[in-house]
């Protein structure tokens, strides 16, 4: 099976007041938990990036090793469905990750992986 994963990266953390995915965690920014975590698991053969649509030159910067980078839209879904469209041919299966969400484990995914 070959799976992707999608990093879901549009949102202009508009109540945290600043873009809160590249605030300090630990010594490294928010997104790069779950982006790394995401690239090192061994199940996953490509890990694309979705971001605000002006932000796209940047993040690619901010992703080595991502298989893409583009930019969402007016909403999660359409967001979404960017990440989709730019997808590889052949993928079976895709994690859609969140990431405001710095702590996912490779134990999650493969668990999640594992029951799909």
């Amino acid at each position: 099976m070959r799976v992707a994963a999608l990093l879901l990266a549009a949102g202009r953390s508009e109540r945290f007041g600043s873009n809160k995915l590249v605030a300090d965690l630990g010594g490294k920014p928010v997104y790069a938990w779950s982006f790394e975590t995401l690239l090192r698991h061994p199940q996953i053969e490509c890990v694309g990036a979705v971001v605000h649509q002006e932000s796209v030159l940047e993040w690619s910067s901010f992703l080595p090793g991502a298989a893409f980078v583009v930019g969402g839209g007016t909403t999660r879904q359409a967001s979404a469905l960017a990440g989709l469209e730019a997808l590889p041919d052949g993928i079976d299966l895709v994690l859609v990750h969140d990431a405001a969400r710095p702590f996912i484990s490779a134990k999650l995914i493969s668990d999640v992986i594992r029951a799909v």
